[in-house]
């Protein structure tokens, strides 16, 4: 288990998924924040499970451009690298866990 928190960021960088996004969360989720480029960027702050809800579902949301971002602790925004690895390590890991308690 990691020693920290991390949290998750969706970016829209459409009109249409914009909407989509809005509908899904609250006003003040969205900020403009400074990231590790060195930019502000209009993020909407999420948890895990909508952000990967989001990845995995973006061709039937027609949402083709979105980003993920993730924050690990106090650290800078980046860009959520590989977030369809993640997805395969979380899936993995709620698995194994599965297992576990079964036992």
């Amino acid at each position: 288990m990691s020693g920290y928190d991390t949290t998750w960021y969706v970016e829209p960088l459409s009109s249409h998924c914009n909407k989509v996004i809005s509908d899904e969360l609250p006003a003040e989720a969205a900020q403009k924040l400074w990231c590790s480029d060195g930019r502000k960027h209009e993020l909407w702050e999420c948890d895990w499970t909508l952000a990967e809800r989001i990845w995995r579902d973006r061709d039937e949301l027609q949402l083709r451009v979105v980003k993920i971002w993730r924050r690990r602790g106090l650290g800078k925004i980046e860009p959520a690298p590989n977030f369809s690895n993640l997805q395969k390590q979380a899936r993995r890991k709620r698995l194994l866990t599965t297992k576990a308690l079964r036992r």
